[in-house]
């Protein structure tokens, strides 16, 4: 089984070409997972990966590991990861929340479907959207809500995927997202289509949104962000 631990290397060992992979967590969170290990029997850890698709979901569960799994060692808290959710929990952090009462996890990162950040402002009205300041305000917070759809086969959402083309305004109220996915045989593209217009449209607060897939240019690793391309290693 593969043992990556923190700060683990062979000695006289040549460095990685990349920076080995790495899960954090908070003095808290270890604290609360030593505790729930401990009723465990030899061999157990904390299993954390991701279930793809659209919306991927990052889950957690006490485990015991597979050959395959990448291993991490978090101040006696062994962690599993498996290969797909690699790029997703690269530089991630498990945080231990207590809220009302109830306690509980969740993980957080630069990668991480679903990850907190800033809270977003309340959607304009359909009329204040005629200003370009205006309109540049809502195609923030539509890219923002773009950020959260990830393409069903690459751990990336789409935006930095570059697979976003424009956001065209044909009325104060109305806009249609240009689109392209990376194949033209997606089996998964009524149900993208779907969701970019659910969430652009909830994101806005405009009164009409349409999803225009279009095929010219097309697509390659060259439109992704720069973020994105670090990820798959193109740059």
């Amino acid at each position: 089984m593969p043992d990556r631990r923190a700060g683990s290397r062979p000695s006289g060992a040549s460095p990685d070409p990349e920076p080995e992979f790495s899960i954090t967590a908070t003095p808290q969170a270890l604290a609360a997972l030593s505790a729930a290990l401990g009723t465990q029997g030899p061999g157990a850890g904390l299993r954390v990966w991701v279930e793809t698709g659209i919306h991927p979901q990052v889950r957690m569960m006490i485990d015991r590991p597979t050959p395959r799994d990448i291993r991490v060692d978090l101040g006696g808290v062994p962690v599993f990861v498996d290969s797909l959710s690699q790029r997703f929990l690269k530089n991630a952090e498990i945080q231990h929340l207590r809220t009302g009462g109830q306690e509980g996890f969740r993980v957080v990162g630069p990668n991480v479907p679903g990850s907190p950040g800033p809270s977003p402002p309340a959607p304009p009205s359909a009329a204040a959207s005629a200003s370009s300041p205006e309109r540049a305000k809502v195609e923030e917070r539509i890219r923002q809500a773009l950020k959260q759809i990830f393409d069903p086969e690459i751990p990336m959402n789409l935006v930095d995927l570059g697979l976003i083309y424009g956001i065209d305004w044909s009325s104060e109220s109305s806009v249609t997202i240009r689109m392209t996915l990376t194949s033209i045989g997606c089996p998964s593209t009524e149900q993208i289509c779907t969701e970019v217009e659910r969430a652009s449209r909830e994101a806005s607060g405009l009164e009409q949104v349409k999803v225009e897939v279009v095929w010219d240019p097309p697509w390659t690793p060259e439109r992704m962000s720069p973020f994105a391309k670090r990820q798959f290693g193109y740059a």
